[in-house]
């Protein structure tokens, strides 16, 4: 992951836009971060645009991803920004642990197109919430991995066993090495699989060995997570 901050160089802002389509922007005083004003948008949002004839300036604080914003920011004594731009709809990049919004987040970002990859988290939150654990997971990922796997499960080769509300390809996604035992929450740990395989990932006796042919059926997957 890296930082940018960028101040008065539009051009640099907008090469860095183009390869950064699930990054986040933090738009900010022209001083710097300042606690009083922290906003988040995603890159292309018009709404941080520099518009002709404007006396303002802001620093623009790009990150690869919201959780890494967050993480920065909060290392710096600043709290949490505000996801809430309406014009961008920055707020379907936040993690969350609460599975119905990732799901959602994860459909909205479905409906956009994947110039590149998102960068996920390799530490994702973790919060304890009535002697469990809740693991804020990314949107991002969800959304790539189930949009490359294309309705096929990346397990058994099969298509998904039936279509959603949205008529989408029903698949789950699954973290080879689980979040549970500090696995990433990125592209190059993370599968689309049936329910069948999702379920077998977990329980099967045979676990180790489907485990395994992941590993040799996507190519993306890294081992030694």
């Amino acid at each position: 992951m890296e930082y940018k901050e960028f101040k008065n160089d539009e051009l640099g802002f907008d090469e860095w836009i183009k390869s950064h389509p699930f990054g986040v922007v933090i738009n900010s005083k022209q001083k710097g971060l300042d606690p009083g004003y922290i906003k988040a948008h995603r890159p292309g949002c018009s709404s941080i645009q520099r518009h002709p004839g404007s006396k303002t300036v802001y620093s623009k604080h790009c990150f690869d991803s919201a959780e890494e914003a967050i993480q920065v920011l909060a290392q710096r004594g600043i709290p949490k920004p505000s996801f809430g731009c309406m014009t961008c709809k920055v707020g379907v990049l936040e993690p969350t642990g609460d599975e119905r919004l990732l799901e959602q987040r994860a459909q909205t970002l479905l409906r956009e197109s994947f110039s590149s990859p998102p960068i996920g988290n390799t530490s994702p939150e973790r919060t304890a919430v009535a002697q469990t654990t809740s693991i804020k997971r990314d949107p991002a990922i969800v959304a790539w991995v189930q949009k490359t796997a294309n309705g096929k499960c990346e397990l058994c080769l099969l298509d998904a066993p039936f279509l959603t509300d949205e008529n989408r390809p029903y698949l789950e996604v699954h973290h080879v090495v689980t979040l549970a035992n500090n696995g990433p929450d990125t592209i190059d740990n993370a599968v689309a699989l049936c329910p069948n395989c999702h379920r077998a990932m977990h329980f099967s006796n045979n676990r180790i060995a489907l485990t395994e042919r992941l590993y040799v059926q996507v190519p993306r997957l890294a081992r030694n997570q």
